[in-house]
């Protein structure tokens, strides 16, 4: 939601700043340094929970077969 939140920032700022007569003299990296730095942490929890949700997964697998007991030990 926090990610969607300052994407949503960042868009309004551009459709408005294309809908100003004038133009606004701001460099947009300036603008967004530290928007950018916190959405950039904000994506990697998310990859870094993601990780962590699918290792989870495995801690239930239960593999078939004549080596399926070796091959589940070895995967947990």
């Amino acid at each position: 939601m926090t990610i969607d939140v300052c994407t949503k920032f960042k868009d309004t700022y551009f459709e408005y700043k294309a809908k100003a007569e004038g133009g606004w003299k701001l460099t947009t990296n300036a603008l967004f340094v530290r928007l950018d730095s916190f959405l950039e942490r904000c994506h990697d929890i998310l990859h870094l929970t993601n990780t962590i949700v699918q290792f989870n997964k495995l801690e239930k697998i239960e593999l078939g077969g004549t080596k399926g007991k070796t091959l589940t030990e070895s995967i947990q």
